[in-house]
């Protein structure tokens, strides 16, 4: 008897560490993903400090993602777009001290907004401005700033950056007028731009008023969709920025078509006749005066052509050719140009139902008769004439 009771209190002795051993699993914090809910303690690599931070769970909590680091952290200010599993997910956010950061429901800062200037560990109960989208589980984007009221202070009317969303090296301008950024050590590298409220500025491609060149009314995080009027890219080749105190830029010279021109057709007409005007003196595809009068054509192939131009004349007049595909006849569209002291000849390749511009243009105070013949053919080869710089 004495030997079994020894052998039972041996073995409850041995089995009590087993019961203790196996005691509650820890938890994940509550409002934990329930795809994560059994991933238990946080990834070693989910930061505590250093910028802004934000958090795929509640508390701070990274989880042991796979695929997506379970955060976002900006050291810098500017805005930033949350995208892969984080987007339309963040739970949580820590801000230093001094800091602000303004969260978006849209991806590129749009969409409902709310600034918050402190941590915030759970975003289960908050909102975004107006009350009427929740904010967790609904952050697109995020901007920081090193002020504590989400607000640009700044004292510049238009700062340029060599990266996206406001990142790298800037320059910042104070006041209205021309700017050419190969002064500044600026030439070719604008990849985002931040206006302030009430201005505009024009950029372009060239360091010449004439060159290619496109509006900006308002700030843009990535010129990488944008284009110029001749729908060259735009990211990493701005050479010169004019600056208005106003919030449009004036409207540049342009021509006015007042004909239409189509495959097959030769035109008898001259450049002192009605529909012709004095618009244009500078061609930004030439570097010589074009003060004649000139006459414009609307041109639009019914489908892909290989456009052949010939140009008669006594007088020395040039042709030109402007991509349409903003609607106006402005020099900086031109994608062509045929200007020698004779005849002309040109050809491009023009698109379906794509519009285009040809006009005759008197060099220097050229004007008179000419003879105007275009012919269409299948294209050998699609080739887009785009000019660019070299």
């Amino acid at each position: 008897m004495e030997r079994r009771v020894a052998f039972l209190v041996v073995a409850i002795l041995l089995l009590v560490p087993l019961f203790v051993a196996a005691g509650p699993v820890p938890q994940p914090p509550r409002g934990t993903k329930p795809e994560e809910a059994a991933l238990g303690a946080s990834s070693l690599d989910c930061p505590a400090s250093g910028g802004v931070i934000v958090y795929l769970h509640i508390g701070y909590y990274c989880g042991d993602q796979v695929t997506d680091p379970g955060f976002r952290q900006r050291l810098t200010t500017g805005l930033e777009n949350i995208t892969g599993e984080m987007d339309d997910n963040a739970s949580s956010l820590r801000v230093p001290a001094g800091w602000s950061v303004r969260l978006y429901d849209g991806a590129d800062g749009t969409g409902a907004s709310v600034c918050r200037d402190a941590d915030d560990p759970d975003f289960v109960s908050d909102w975004f401005d107006g009350g009427t989208v929740p904010l967790n589980d609904h952050v697109s984007s995020f901007e920081v700033f090193d002020n504590p009221t989400c607000s640009d202070v700044i004292d510049y009317v238009v700062g340029l950056w060599d990266e996206p969303n406001y990142g790298g090296t800037s320059v910042l301008l104070t006041a209205a007028g021309w700017q050419n950024l190969i002064d500044l050590g600026f030439n070719d590298v604008a990849s985002s731009i931040r206006i302030d409220a009430g201005w505009s500025a024009r950029v372009y491609q060239d360091a010449n008023s004439h060159s290619p060149s496109w509006c900006f009314t308002g700030s843009d995080p990535d010129f990488q969709d944008n284009r110029f009027e001749n729908r060259g890219p735009l990211d990493n080749i701005l050479s010169a920025v004019e600056i208005f105190a106003q919030p449009t830029c004036p409207s540049l010279p342009v021509c006015a078509p007042a004909l239409v021109l189509n495959c097959g057709q030769t035109h008898d007409y001259n450049t002192t006749w009605s529909g012709s005007t004095d618009q244009i003196d500078t061609w930004w595809c030439v570097t010589w005066p074009e003060t004649g009068r000139e006459v414009a054509y609307a041109f639009t192939p019914d489908r892909l052509h290989r456009v052949s131009l010939t140009l008669t004349s006594p007088v020395d007049l040039d042709l030109f050719v402007i991509d349409g595909w903003l609607g106006s006849c402005s020099t900086g569209g031109c994608i062509l140009a045929a200007s020698t002291d004779g005849n002309e000849s040109a050809a491009f390749t023009a698109l379906a139902g794509h519009p285009y511009y040809i006009v005759v243009e008197g060099y220097d105070e050229a004007e008179g008769a000419y003879t105007l013949n275009v012919q269409c053919a299948p294209p050998q080869s699609v080739f887009l004439p785009l000019v660019s710089k070299e």
